[in-house]
């Protein structure tokens, strides 16, 4: 019988007996109405899923507030950002860049997680990058897009 939210299949209640033709009509109708439970007990536990996993992350976001309220070195805020944020959303490798407007560079100030190399700039491993004006302009929009951008699925 399938789970149906929105007609949507989001799984199935599979019932089996090894007795040929046992069930019947009224077996149908029970599995039916089993199945409509089910389903709304799914989705109400995905719910409250996704608003626990909401509002503690909500709650790690303040908290890193208050923690970096006092911070005034831009490098050491970026670390304490990028731990925290890699943390508390289970990111693989979360880096902050800062824009240099008059040397049109990115320059790295802090990089977390499992691949500590990942944006380095092979010369002189300060992770600077040299931008044309080109690359920069795309930086410049992609970062426009990303601030303003629906990240609902992110």
């Amino acid at each position: 019988v399938p789970l149906l939210i929105n007609n949507q299949i989001i799984g199935m209640l599979a019932l089996d007996k090894h007795v040929p033709h046992f069930y019947n009509e009224t077996h149908a109708r029970l599995a039916m109405t089993y199945a409509v439970h089910a389903t709304i007990a799914i989705e109400n536990t995905r719910l409250f899923e996704g608003s626990r996993r909401q509002a503690q992350q909500l709650a790690t976001l303040n908290q890193l507030a208050r923690e970096i309220t006092g911070v005034l070195e831009i490098k050491d805020l970026c670390n304490i950002v990028a731990k925290r944020i890699g943390l508390a959303f289970g990111y693989l490798n979360v880096s902050i860049l800062t824009a240099n407007w008059t040397t049109r560079r990115l320059i790295l100030q802090a990089n977390a997680g499992i691949d500590v190399d990942f944006v380095r700039s092979p010369v002189g491993g300060d992770g600077a990058r040299e931008l044309d004006d080109g690359g920069f302009r795309r930086f410049v929009a992609a970062a426009a897009d990303a601030a303003v951008g629906d990240h609902a699925g992110d």
